[in-house]
């Protein structure tokens, strides 16, 4: 059936509302309206369903933009969905949306219907995280891609984010769910090279009892053995610093000099390796550059000291660092092989295929 023939008159949605707000005293709070479309022919009914969201919210949009945006949408509004009949039937009867934040569908019927003024340019992770899951929900990621960049990768924008492990594992969450490559390879980067500790892909969302798994499971894996392969270029970093030690042979002064490195390091808890591995790799350049020489004796001046040659090697492999392909994670590398992922692979070598 055509959805133009299930669209109801706007002087009915209008009679329909009025009648939603006659109350007695013994009637529950009459929701607030939010109006995406003043012509609008369908009400959807958010919140009032959990403790998280105990307000109740009814929205007045079009069915005609939704079912451009959303082939989910279209599927309810030609009777693929129970909640389909309400439209068709002409009833205007609200149509509950139960299991979704209403925040985040709020914020989605205003991107879709255009209501830029009202979209925030800055919303928090944790509606963005829901957003996700809902665009997700309804094969809807296309339709806000241009605001999940700005959101993302604008001026001091989300993607921005550093500090806490939970914060950047939100980003990646968003920045996977809402398909925004750069800031998937930022986020990414940064759980490989800032923190050192596992993580839990999938959170619990902000806001709700609920974990949504949008991320595949191997992604874990796959930043855990990045890091990994980028702990190993440290360790032969840590080695090429004694390098020309060693060639020299066994004179007492080389011997006192290569045991000094090493205890020097080890101060610093860069050796041996499994306390290097305890702390981030970028806090290992840090401790690298804090490191206070000991004294040179009777070696050679063509001896690099220990700073300069760990700290060069050290900023070398960390700055070669780059974040994972988000094309690649989820076609399998296929999009490489292809020539078809959204960033170069210069910029993503750390992409875990």
């Amino acid at each position: 059936m055509d959805i133009s023939s299930a669209s109801t008159p706007p002087v009915m949605v209008e009679n329909k509302l009025s009648s939603l707000s006659l109350t007695d005293d013994n009637s529950p709070p009459t929701p607030e309206t939010i109006t995406l479309d003043s012509s609008g022919d369908v009400i959807f009914l958010v919140g009032g369903k959990t403790p998280h969201h105990q307000k109740s919210q009814l929205l007045l949009a079009s069915s005609k933009i939704l079912s451009l945006a959303s082939p989910v949408f279209a599927a309810m509004f030609r009777h693929g969905f129970q909640e389909g009949k309400t439209l068709s039937s002409r009833s205007m009867d609200p149509i509950p949306l139960p299991d979704d934040n209403p925040d985040a569908i709020i914020l989605l019927f205003k991107v879709l219907h255009f209501r830029s003024r009202d979209v925030p340019w800055d919303p928090d992770l944790g509606t963005l995280a829901h957003l996700a899951v809902v665009c997700d929900k309804y094969d809807c990621v296309e339709a806000v891609a241009a605001w999940s960049r700005v959101w993302l990768m604008g001026n001091g924008g989300t993607g921005s984010v550093r500090g806490k492990v939970e914060d950047v594992v939100m980003v990646l969450y968003v920045s996977y769910g809402l398909d925004v490559p750069s800031a998937f390879s930022e986020a990414s980067l940064v759980l490989i090279k800032d923190h050192s500790r596992s993580f839990e892909l999938n959170p619990e969302l902000p806001g709700s009892d609920i974990t949504a798994e949008l991320i595949p499971e191997h992604l874990a894996e796959d930043i855990q053995r990045a890091r990994e392969g980028l702990y190993s270029k440290l360790d032969e970093a840590i080695a090429t610093g004694i390098e020309p030690l060693i060639e020299m042979g066994g004179l007492w002064c080389v011997r006192t000099r290569i045991g000094s490195y090493f205890t020097t390091l080890s101060n610093h808890n860069l050796w041996p390796p499994s306390a290097l591995r305890k702390t981030s790799v970028q806090e290992a350049l840090k401790r690298a550059r804090a490191i206070i020489e000991p004294e040179r004796g009777a070696m050679p001046s063509s001896v690099q000291p220990i700073k300069a040659a760990l700290g060069e090697a050290l900023a070398k492999t960390v700055g070669g660092a780059r974040g994972m392909c988000l094309d690649c994670v989820k076609t399998g590398g296929e999009s490489a092989r292809e020539g078809k992922c959204r960033i170069t692979h210069e910029e993503s070598k750390e992409k875990g295929t």
